[in-house]
């Protein structure tokens, strides 16, 4: 009887997870989720350390025509960007929690499976890539906003190979961030297919011990 309720209880807490009825709100993370929290870079470093940061990485050097070209338009261009930068954060906030709640959530049922005595071991190998995916798009999606910044809000003509480097980084970064985005949706089906691995064994043991859910 303690058995077939056990299953029943992991059955259930599995059938949650897939409702979305875990309600965070209320109810503690157990444990350590793994996930990674980047320290905002506009607090650890000065500008002119970010625009130097970038110059070097990608080893930039504009010649005097390409100077004044970008010197006709970069004022512009940062009037465009300061206009995206409400519509980016908004994104960017809206992937952030959507992203953190999931791994908190997975994190609460893969700790209360294996209170019930529940073998996670497939799903743990799942569970880490899944928040290695999303530790990777935080810290791009942190990047990207503090180029985004500095693109907004630096004195572009003062530093045209800075302006350039940071909107090069800041391209990048943001195709970065889709294919960030593209591996936690590949991760998170092999995680929704531990689970349902999880939850097909155990319906079979409860099929087998006679009783059905």
């Amino acid at each position: 009887m303690l058995i077939h309720l056990t299953r029943r209880k992991a059955i259930m807490l599995l059938l949650a997870f897939w409702g979305g009825l875990l309600v965070l709100a209320t109810q503690p993370v157990l444990g350590n989720t793994g996930l990674i929290e980047p320290a905002d870079s506009e607090k650890t470093t000065s500008l002119s350390e970010r625009l130097k940061k970038r110059k070097d990485e990608l080893k930039l050097s504009l010649g005097e025509s390409a100077k004044q070209r970008l010197a006709g338009k970069c004022a512009a261009s940062q009037a465009v960007v300061k206009k995206l930068k409400t519509r980016d954060a908004a994104v960017r906030d809206k992937y952030h929690s959507a992203y953190t709640k999931m791994i908190e959530r997975l994190e609460i049922v893969a700790t209360k499976l294996a209170q019930q005595g529940v073998s996670t071991s497939g799903l743990a190998n799942a569970q880490q890539l899944l928040t290695d995916s999303v530790n990777q798009y935080l810290s791009d999606a942190e990047a990207y906003r503090a180029a985004v910044d500095d693109l907004a809000n630096m004195d572009c003509k003062g530093d045209l190979e800075g302006f350039q480097a940071t909107l090069v980084t800041a391209r990048s970064l943001r195709e970065k961030l889709a294919s960030d985005a593209a591996l936690i949706k590949t991760s998170l089906k092999d995680v929704t297919a531990a689970l349902a691995g999880i939850k097909n064994s155990l319906q079979a043991a409860e099929a087998g011990s006679g009783r059905t859910y």
